[in-house]
């Protein structure tokens, strides 16, 4: 397993430290997500070709070496989730309403469950993707919104 102070994590910058990726890579791993990929900076996607999807592959030590040496030094990281998980986000930075949302929706059916969140914005307590374990087969809305009361 690669960890962050391994010598296989090698993307570092001219100051020294390592890239996103090189860091989160043995952050996550270390916490058994083993599915930890690499994104361009600022984006979403692509992750890495064969690495996503129902028959997407999952990465070994060997393709995250390689990811750490191929990915820029400021490569972001995608998450890929096994079958029975499932991600919240949740921006309630300017102009994102989900702390409003949140709030609407914990109101009518009660808080969320303790759980690890990811977020690179530290100083807010409220964005960032929740993490939680969900039967196998159950589906959920791609967005909760209440027009009514104008938060998306």
């Amino acid at each position: 397993m690669i960890s962050p102070g391994d010598d296989k994590s090698r993307a570092t910058h001219n100051d020294g430290s390592k890239s996103i990726y090189a860091w989160g890579v043995g952050v996550y791993r270390d916490a058994d997500w083993r599915g930890v990929l690499p994104i361009p900076a600022g984006k979403k996607t692509p992750p890495p070709k064969y690495f996503s999807g129902y028959d997407g592959r999952w990465p070994t030590d060997d393709d995250i070496a390689g990811f750490i040496a191929k990915y820029p030094y400021n490569s972001n990281l995608l998450l890929r989730l096994y079958y029975g998980d499932t991600a919240l986000d949740i921006d309630a930075y300017r102009p994102k309403k989900g702390a409003q949302t949140l709030a609407v929706a914990e109101s009518r059916w009660g808080p969320l469950p303790p759980t690890w969140r990811s977020t690179s914005r530290l100083d807010d307590p409220v964005s960032g993707i929740r993490l939680f374990k969900v039967p196998l087969g159950v589906r959920f809305k791609g967005v909760i919104k209440f027009p009514e009361l104008g938060v998306r």
